[in-house]
């Protein structure tokens, strides 16, 4: 019984343990994930809004001794500094309804040439207007007003790696941590249960004591009826008293039951016994079960502790 319950507390930790960290190992990659998508987002956004051009600060003049300079744009969004237009690497291509390219800006990458910007125009073309990924690149499709198409793709390997990094290594770290906390669990588990395993020796002990206690006496009563029936012959008498011997041995199985039952001598069952007693200033009866809840009184009445006359 204790190491089914060790086994089963064990189980139960680990799997509530598991979830959380489970739950934290999502929750931040998925707050990083939306970062990284916000910040390419607001990049296209910039640049689709400047005509294909990534906005460029104004140096020195005008800008207030100890502030940053500012973009030529009103707002551009947090993200968006000096170094910005310097480390982001994009491309542009217009292209018509029919999927015919007009131009292509290919100033600000080196990894894409002209031969490769219709396969750049085919996707777009396929996605429509809004925002997609292919590849190493997030793009965003916006109409013109002449009818035409710019595509702007911004390369996104540097944002990805560092989004791949850290789902490898919060992955890694939530496994180990699972791990660790797992074999804590298993070695402290056994001091977690010592008062479980103390009270359950304790209830055993009682059980054995108390079957001695209370068994002996009855035995011994039981076995001196039986010699007095064989000194002077069966009597209705002897038999009475045996009878209810048995009764008493049957209202210390009963009690022993509800001790392995409920884990305290008697469980509080009231209703049933308590409408029987015909003496109510006797008090409230306590028993096991309502099942046996009649033989518990059928005993006590036997015994003399209920009387079986009315007041």
């Amino acid at each position: 019984m204790i190491k089914k319950l060790r086994t089963k507390f064990i189980t139960i930790s680990i799997i509530a343990v598991a979830s959380v960290m489970v739950l934290l190992f999502a929750a931040v990659n998925i707050i990083s994930f939306v970062s990284v998508n916000t910040k390419l987002n607001n990049t296209l956004d910039m640049i689709s809004e400047n005509q294909g051009q990534m906005p460029q600060f104004k140096r020195g003049e005008g800008a207030p001794e100890g502030e940053k300079p500012k973009p030529q744009e009103a707002h551009m969004g947090e993200d968006f500094n000096a170094e910005t237009p310097f480390s982001t690497r994009f491309f542009v291509v217009y292209y018509a309804e029919s999927g015919e390219k007009i131009k292509s800006d290919l100033d600000q990458i080196a990894a894409v040439d002209d031969t490769e910007t219709d396969d750049y125009i085919a996707i777009a073309l396929a996605h429509g207007e809004g925002y997609g990924f292919t590849e190493s690149y997030k793009y965003r499709v916006t109409p013109q007003e002449d009818g035409s198409y710019m595509a702007v793709f911004v390369n996104d390997e540097r944002e990805m790696s560092s989004s791949l990094t850290l789902l490898f290594v919060s992955l890694g770290a939530t496994a180990v941590c699972i791990g660790l906390i797992s074999i804590l669990i298993i070695l402290f588990s056994k001091k977690a249960m010592q008062p479980v395993i103390e009270s359950h020796q304790k209830q055993k002990q009682f059980i054995t004591d108390a079957s001695h206690e209370l068994k002996t006496p009855i035995t011994v009563i039981n076995t001196s009826l039986s010699v007095l029936e064989m000194e002077v012959g069966k009597q209705k008498w002897i038999d009475k008293a045996k009878a209810q011997c048995d009764k008493l041995k049957d209202l210390v199985r009963l009690i022993l039951k509800s001790v392995v039952e409920t884990g305290t001598p008697f469980t509080f069952y009231r209703d049933t016994v308590n409408r029987m007693n015909p003496n109510k200033h006797k008090g409230i009866i306590y028993c096991s079960t309502r099942k046996d809840t009649e033989r518990v009184h059928e005993a006590l009445v036997a015994a003399g502790v209920y009387e079986t006359r009315s007041e």
